[in-house]
């Protein structure tokens, strides 16, 4: 349609304008290092002609850019941000929550984080407070995680999948899917996580978008299983398209991974590309996994590096989540009493914040550092805190990194029993919880892309 109507016909401003949409179109669909440039060429025409749409597009353009990251050819998020700052100024006063995220995001990419992030908490506050939320702001939720704030994440997550869905948007669907899949992860909700995921997969096999395994991979390092298989696929993916942040996403959940399993070098050297790949340490960053394999591999300068790349983004932030992020790193690479009070700190923070694997694991290291100071009775108590709760949630690796500790201890672990909710596939997951939820079979299947006979089946 949009070839039809560029054929024309069109004048300036409506040329311009279907430049954008070829943008967001390129964006959708694949995710790859061209939509920027594309983004910002729209931008650029539209700066004598509008002014609000030409800031919109710059805006897009940052996105875009973020998205490519390492791959972006020719403009990647620091490009698209020295552009936007010479675009046209806010067209109100006082400014948009639009604005300031603009403006935000062109200073963290220029300037910094800290330097930007004052004015990106005031741009997400004011949109929380007075925006009624679309589906397509998907990345007011991005933006959320980019400030460490798990509360903002979850509410927005969930107020713009409910948005997407009612609305029909089946290319911000499966974004904003995800985006909330990879906070039920962290939350130890995997069952959950999982189903949103197969929804997601369902949606873009029926549109023909790239397929995503953003959160999927999360998920995968920490149930361990195939987990390789996908990160080695989604790298090749990834790099095929130009999708850098899928790169980073993939050499971020190899070190989660292998730090779970005890491969400590294997978890450095991927930690380390994701970190290599991401100069800006741009959304959920590999460094937290850097700096606990540099200490477990007895690289003490690169772990102290790493926790001073880290607290630029988490002292700027000062949620519950950033700080006990924080202390936990900062524990690792301290010594005597001065660790203990911070892995303390680190659980209650994390506990607060409702990321209950980020809380699972500061027990483990703290419990695992308790035994190796011979306080093996403190030590077990930690380590049967952990282990319950990441076998609890299914997150393999760990728990049984846990368990080992504990033998360790002297202490007997016992095996769980599976969970007959576990037996269920996502799909069939999905399908129950929408059948609970008093939707019909035609109404299941016509949201899964499933007939209504298969929905039958599969109850």
């Amino acid at each position: 349609m949009l070839t039809a109507a560029r054929r024309g016909p069109l004048d300036e401003r409506e040329d311009a304008r279907a430049q954008v949409l070829e943008a967001e179109i390129a964006f959708s669909s694949q995710r790859g290092r061209e939509a920027a440039a594309l983004f910002v060429a729209a931008a650029k025409r539209l700066e004598p002609l509008d002014a609000d749409k030409s800031r919109a597009a710059y805006l897009e353009a940052i996105w875009a850019g973020c998205f490519a990251m390492h791959l972006a050819s020719p403009s990647g998020p620091l490009d698209v941000s020295a552009a936007a700052r010479t675009g046209p100024p806010a067209t109100t006063e006082p400014p948009r929550p639009y604005d300031l995220m603009l403006e935000g995001l062109a200073t963290r990419f220029v300037d910094g984080f800290p330097a930007g992030a004052q004015t990106l908490q005031r741009a997400l506050t004011e949109y929380t407070s007075t925006v009624t939320v679309g589906p397509g702001h998907i990345a007011w939720v991005w933006l959320a995680v980019e400030l460490w704030d798990s509360d903002a994440w979850f509410e927005l997550g969930t107020r713009h999948v409910q948005a997407a869905r009612e609305a029909g948007a089946l290319t911000m669907l499966p974004l904003a899917l995800h985006t909330l899949a990879a906070w039920h992860v962290l939350a130890g909700d995997f069952g959950l996580a999982d189903t949103m995921l197969a929804e997601a997969d369902s949606i873009m096999a029926a549109t023909g978008n790239a397929p995503m395994s953003h959160a999927r991979l999360r998920l995968a390092a920490y149930r361990g299983g195939d987990a390789e298989a996908l990160i080695r696929s989604s790298i090749s993916d990834g790099t095929e398209r130009g999708e850098g942040v899928l790169v980073r996403h993939a050499e971020d959940a190899a070190a989660t991974l292998y730090a779970g399993l005890g491969r400590y070098d294997d978890a450095l050297k991927w930690a380390q590309r994701e970190v290599e790949h991401n100069s800006h340490a741009f959304y959920m960053t590999a460094l937290p996994e850097l700096v606990e394999a540099a200490v477990r591999c007895d690289e003490p300068d690169e772990a102290r590096r790493a926790v001073e790349a880290l607290c630029e983004k988490t002292q700027a932030s000062g949620t519950a989540w950033a700080r006990g992020v924080e202390a936990r790193s900062r524990a690792l690479v301290s010594e005597g009493d001065d660790a203990d009070p911070l892995y303390r700190e680190a659980i209650s923070l994390l506990a607060e914040s409702r990321l209950r694997v980020e809380s699972a694991r500061a027990q483990l290291l703290y419990g695992e550092w308790l035994r190796r100071e011979n306080r093996r009775v403190d030590a077990r108590e930690q380590l049967r805190a952990a282990h319950e709760a990441l076998a609890g949630m299914g997150a393999g690796p760990f728990a049984e990194r846990a368990a080992r500790e504990l033998r360790a201890t002297g202490e007997t672990v016992r095996k769980r029993s599976v969970d007959t909710r576990d037996e269920l596939t996502p799909q069939e997951a999905q399908i129950a919880r929408m059948a609970a939820d008093a939707f019909t079979n035609a109404e299941i299947g016509a949201q899964l892309f499933l007939s209504p006979r298969t929905v039958e089946w599969h109850m």
